[in-house]
């Protein structure tokens, strides 16, 4: 099939279109299910309202970007952020600056997390992956906690220094995050 030059450019950008249009539905999709998943999970969290001990967006995270890679992060990124936003506005014991700072603390962690967690697991394991040899889940067991220890390692001592935490809980926070994640 011979085309001539302009319709292969058409071609070329319908192509392209359709990449941009599937990024955006996948970007939105990530943030929504990151941030209402999130909400849900905060609902069990004690004051100030972090950390929980259930909190599946963490793994949902690590999950997507296994699957789709980092384009994933961008939807990670803005989940979380509309999250933690979503959140302060909530609460009344915020001011504005520090709850948009503690906001991005918490997305830039929670999209490390998911990067270097999702990125190790494709490496380790290769994708696509069926879980179903000893090794993959073994290999899946044991990086799980260690993977999660990135989000609670960066976003317990951010707002810390923001003031956002009792030094007295720092540890207990740091440990509830860890286990939520």
């Amino acid at each position: 099939m011979n085309m001539r030059p302009q319709d292969a450019t058409a071609f070329k950008f319908a192509a392209n279109a359709d990449k941009g249009f599937n990024f955006v539905v996948a970007t939105l999709a990530i943030t929504f299910a990151y941030a209402l998943t999130g909400k849900l999970a905060l609902l069990l969290a004690l004051p100030p309202g972090y950390a929980t001990a259930i909190f599946p967006p963490a793994g949902i995270a690590v999950g997507v970007v296994f699957v789709r890679g980092q384009s994933a992060l961008l939807g990670i990124f803005l989940g979380s952020l509309a999250l933690d936003l979503w959140l302060s506005d909530s609460s009344s014991q915020l001011i504005y600056p520090t709850m948009y700072i503690a906001a991005a603390v918490i997305a830039a962690a929670s999209t490390l997390q998911a990067s270097v967690g999702g990125w190790l697991l494709r490496r380790l394991l290769g994708y696509p992956c069926a879980f179903d040899k000893a090794r993959d889940i073994n290999i899946f067991l044991v990086l799980a906690p260690v993977i999660c220890l990135l989000s609670a390692s960066l976003s317990v001592p951010g707002l810390l220094a923001l003031g956002l935490f009792d030094r007295a809980n720092a540890v207990a926070n740091w440990l509830t995050w860890w286990l939520g994640d």
